[in-house]
């Protein structure tokens, strides 16, 4: 079990070796573009990745660490659908959205209880995103993306193999992942 400090992905590559060589960057930029141009791109496995959950420190959140070519892909792909699903989201929705912070939904759970509301829900799906079945989530997007790459794309994510490491031994198992996705990659 790790803090949520970070950690190398499967391949070991670090963001870092982008940061501080520009030429270096500019050239794996342009090998990425050509790989997505010439559909060549395959995600690479997600390190998966345990963090304590809660304030006791009893309960544990897999996170799944996608490699950084993973993420400027999902990145990429983030921008571009990010407006579809914008038009889609209720407006008293706050997670995960641009423009929109967790301080406002709390003033909105205090301007409600100042104005004589007196009741909160507050609602969490155990495990939900380990659970997501792929082929309901892809038929959902399709509704809202037309694209045969992009759903392409999304769907090689969520299908992409899962790596452990076992603490005792150090050694990795690769498992395959027919369903959930993982949290901690940018889509």
């Amino acid at each position: 079990m790790i803090a949520n400090d970070g950690v190398p992905e499967v391949d070991g590559f670090c963001v870092e070796t982008l940061v501080k060589n520009e030429a270096y960057r500019a050239a794996w930029l342009l090998a990425l573009a050509e790989e997505l141009r010439t559909k060549s791109y395959r995600p690479s496995p997600v390190l998966r990745v345990y963090i304590l959950k809660d304030q006791g420190r009893t309960k544990r959140r897999a996170l799944g660490i996608p490699t950084v070519k993973d993420r400027v892909v999902q990145s990429a792909a983030a921008i571009v659908l990010q407006p579809i699903w914008e038009a889609d989201f209720h407006d008293h929705s706050y997670a995960y959205r641009p423009k929109r912070r967790t301080h406002q939904a709390m003033d909105k759970v205090k301007d409600a209880l100042l104005s004589g509301k007196v009741e909160v829900v507050d609602a969490d799906l155990s495990s939900y995103f380990d659970m997501i079945p792929h082929r309901e989530l892809l038929q959902l997007v399709a509704k809202r993306v037309s694209d045969g790459s992009v759903l392409r794309l999304i769907k090689t994510w969520l299908r992409a193999p899962i790596v452990e490491e076992d603490r005792d031994t150090g050694c990795r198992k690769v498992l395959p992942n027919w369903c959930g996705t993982p949290q901690g990659g940018v889509i």
